[in-house]
């Protein structure tokens, strides 16, 4: 980034924490607030001029940038398990193996917070523990 733009935004800074200053102290002395502006038309462009140049309006958005992290996007993941012309999905797997431990165990879907599976194609099997307790195991064929 050139210097001229650095002092720029270092102006525009500056004056932008002035003008805070001054209303703040407009406020304590005993002036009634003013009432919020739509930042959006009011201040969307700042404009600082030095003896004897004139500069290009700033948006607030280049003079202030806002540190906002981006919204994380979730990824659509799919498992398959294919294994001697038959094919299983992930999600219907862990379906099945929590179903089978609330149908067995008497308890509802809403109290299960982990499920571990372990899946044997060879045996034709899907071994499962739930809330990594050893006792709260079971197995749904495959």
């Amino acid at each position: 980034m050139s210097s001229k733009r650095k002092n720029k935004k270092r102006k525009i800074m500056e004056q932008k924490r002035m003008g805070e200053n001054m209303a703040e102290n407009k406020n304590a002395i005993g002036q009634a607030p003013k009432p919020e502006q739509d930042t959006s038309t009011a201040m969307n462009k700042i404009v600082t001029t030095a003896p004897g140049k004139e500069t290009e309006p700033v948006s607030v958005a280049e003079a202030a940038p806002v540190q906002s992290q981006p919204a994380k996007k979730e990824v659509e993941r799919n498992l398959y398990l294919q294994y001697n012309n038959l094919e299983f999905s992930d999600k219907l797997m862990f379906e099945a193996a929590v179903n089978d431990y609330c149908k067995k165990a008497g308890v509802s879907l809403e109290s299960i917070e982990a499920v571990n599976l372990y899946v044997k194609p060879e045996e034709g099997k899907a071994y499962y523990v739930i809330d990594h307790d050893g006792e709260k195991n079971g197995s749904i064929d495959l």
